[in-house]
């Protein structure tokens, strides 16, 4: 099976997530999803990184029993608001929160060894104004933080990731 990594971002609050602000997804339907996953075998290890206020009520129903191997990573607390990034000039708006842009960040420049531990220390430290929040009850081992961010992105053990686009070959066409 394999390691799986999910992304989630919107507004956000107690318990749920909502979605073009019509559409919710609550903590229930989070825990259900992931344990109907978890029964068909669809993912070995599951990583679920959360981008909205109040982001860590979203864990508030794994566990180790019916939501095994699953590490919950929130940009928020529960009570706790998360905040825009930087506004582009043309659009007015922000394109992106301060923890996925704190997270892109350190991300591209994070080196192939990287583990989650690495990530969540440099979350924890960065300058986002909201608490990162870490649910590892459901991961149920503390080996999360040394598990390799490569692990979920597509570099096996032992391989590294290969530039893109690839390097064009002398006489190639």
């Amino acid at each position: 099976t394999s390691n799986v990594f999910v992304y989630l971002t919107g507004h956000g609050g107690d318990e749920f997530l909502k979605f073009h602000d019509a559409d919710e997804l609550s903590a229930n339907e989070v825990a259900d999803a992931l344990a109907e996953m978890r029964a068909k075998r669809r993912y070995g290890r599951l990583v679920l990184m959360v981008d909205t206020c109040q982001a860590g009520s979203l864990f508030n129903y794994l566990d180790a029993k019916t939501t095994p191997r699953v590490l919950g990573i929130a940009s928020a607390k529960v009570g706790e608001n998360a905040y825009a990034g930087s506004s582009d000039a043309d659009a007015g708006v922000a394109y992106a929160d301060r923890f996925t842009e704190a997270a892109v960040e350190w991300l591209e420049r994070a080196g192939p060894d990287a583990t989650w531990g690495d990530f969540a220390d440099a979350l924890d430290r960065a300058p986002t104004r909201s608490t990162l929040t870490i649910h590892d009850g459901a991961w149920a081992t503390a080996d999360w933080r040394t598990m390799p961010l490569r692990a979920f992105f597509g570099a096996p053990d032992g391989h590294r990731l290969s530039a893109w686009p690839p390097p064009r070959v002398a006489g190639a066409r």
